[in-house]
């Protein structure tokens, strides 16, 4: 399979519950070394990349032979809740513990916390990409917007021109990246 840009979680990433930025990378790339699954749960709440809406969107990836990938961008506030994540479901029926070994998995728990799951995770400087270039993958017509409450957003590169218009800030730096993995995305509690 490929590694490209054509499916993309774009997600903003910042300090949360008091761990900056640098110290979540390093424990989640820990996970992966660590955990018998080999993979990391990363926590996320926003609307426009909830569980189902991932894995649609990663579904689509494979049958087009490519990974699905998440790109980080620098950014995001300072988060609180440090509340801690005991089981997950890809389904909202089957609730399982999470895996063995795996580090603290926080914030707020509630119905609209979730997991993406990587089994590869690299922290760097992968270059600049303007969002102009992708649409919302739910809503082709409308542009990647990563404003809040959507720090995390699935998209889709153009097979068009990119949009003459969107966000103001739409060139950005990947400072990391993350290959998603089976079931991709989780509920937790």
């Amino acid at each position: 399979m490929k590694e490209n840009s054509k499916y993309v979680i774009f997600s903003i990433n910042g300090p949360h519950a008091s761990e900056d930025s640098s110290n979540i990378f390093a424990r989640k790339i820990d996970d992966i070394i660590k955990t018998k699954t080999g993979q990391t749960f990363w926590y996320e709440r926003s609307s426009k990349a909830k569980p189902g809406l991932v894995q649609k969107l990663c579904a689509e990836a494979i049958k087009q032979n490519c990974n699905p990938l998440c790109l980080f961008f620098p950014g995001g506030e300072q988060t609180k809740s440090s509340d801690r994540a005991l089981k997950y479901s890809s389904d909202l029926s089957t609730w399982h513990p999470l895996p063995e070994g795996l580090g603290p998995v926080t914030g707020t728990m509630d119905k609209n916390a979730y997991a993406l799951i990587f089994d590869k995770l690299e922290v760097g400087y992968f270059g600049e990409i303007d969002l102009w270039e992708y649409a919302d993958f739910y809503d082709l017509q409308s542009t990647i917007n990563t404003m809040r409450p959507h720090s995390t957003v699935c998209g889709i590169r153009r097979e068009k021109e990119p949009f003459p218009i969107g966000m103001k800030s739409h060139i950005r730096k990947v400072i990391a990246k993350g290959r998603l993995v089976s079931p991709y995305a989780v509920w937790l509690r």
